[in-house]
């Protein structure tokens, strides 16, 4: 029984879920060659573009089309559309007055210790 030839693909383009990827893929029997592609969440499309054979195994080519793009805000969970600067502020504001908060704690507990 020898290899069979064959060959399929397929892609997807959804602009609503922001799903963009496909592949496609042939043999002759004996060398399977093939790409895919996905669009990444930085906004490049990773390709990556293989062969295979019995004798030298699999061997692949990767690149990116497109620039990275990042978001300048950080994702805001319940914190009011701060951006990364704020959010890094706020946090420390925070920091600074539960220290605040423990520091008179100990004052009191400690005067009361002292006035028994």
């Amino acid at each position: 029984m020898y290899p069979k030839s064959y060959e399929f693909g397929y892609s997807v383009k959804d602009a609503l879920s922001g799903n963009d990827y496909g592949r496609r893929e042939s043999s002759d029997g004996n060398v399977v060659r093939g790409e895919y592609r996905v669009q990444l969440p930085d906004g490049r499309t990773q390709i990556v573009t293989y062969h295979a054979d019995w004798q030298t195994g699999f061997h692949a080519d990767v690149r990116y089309v497109g620039e990275a793009r990042y978001p300048e805000t950080l994702p805001n969970y319940n914190r009011g559309g701060n951006t990364g600067k704020d959010y890094v502020e706020q946090l420390l504001r925070e920091f600074t007055d539960l220290r605040a908060i423990i520091f008179m704690g100990i004052l009191i507990a400690t005067r009361a210790v002292a006035v028994e």
